[in-house]
């Protein structure tokens, strides 16, 4: 019975040992060049290519803004975020405030001028570019379909 459980933890042991060593290895070969030879890093070498071909991936193959779109539009995405939603202020917010008030909390009157004043100095020193930005960027016809525009 001890021989069958050494063998497993020399297994074990040993498969952890191989597995670190191949991936140290291989992370290095990836990353950093042996010298004389300049014996690796791969990516080092071709890191700007390997930056565009990553973003290229991502924008493309996992995420874009046709999928996003089209993940949270789907009916049955909108219907797990509402029930997770309703449970959270059920279950979660509820309990935990014991059905306790906002107005209740201590000096949540002079934190809430605080912020307004502070939104409203904010907006006031950036309107400038706040408003060119929105100019620039927000294209009409974004909003408002083709039958509305005409």
């Amino acid at each position: 019975m001890n021989d069958v459980i050494y063998n497993y933890i020399i297994q074990t042991i040993l498969g952890a040992a191989s597995g670190y060593i191949t991936n140290d290895y291989a992370i290095n070969m990836l990353f950093k060049e042996y010298t004389p030879f300049k014996i690796g890093g791969v990516i080092k070498k071709t890191r700007n290519e390997f930056i565009d071909n990553l973003s290229s991936l991502v924008e493309n193959d996992i995420i874009n803004k046709d999928k996003l779109n089209t993940i949270l539009s789907n009916d049955e995405f909108i219907t797990k975020f509402e029930s997770i939603t309703e449970d959270f202020f059920k279950n979660c917010l509820y309990e935990v405030t014991d059905q306790s008030l906002i107005s209740d909390i201590s000096g949540i009157d002079s934190s809430i001028k605080s912020t307004g004043e502070f939104v409203e100095n904010l907006l006031d020193e950036h309107m400038i570019e706040i408003t060119e930005l929105l100019a620039n960027n927000i294209k009409i016809d974004t909003f408002l379909t083709e039958v509305q525009l005409n």
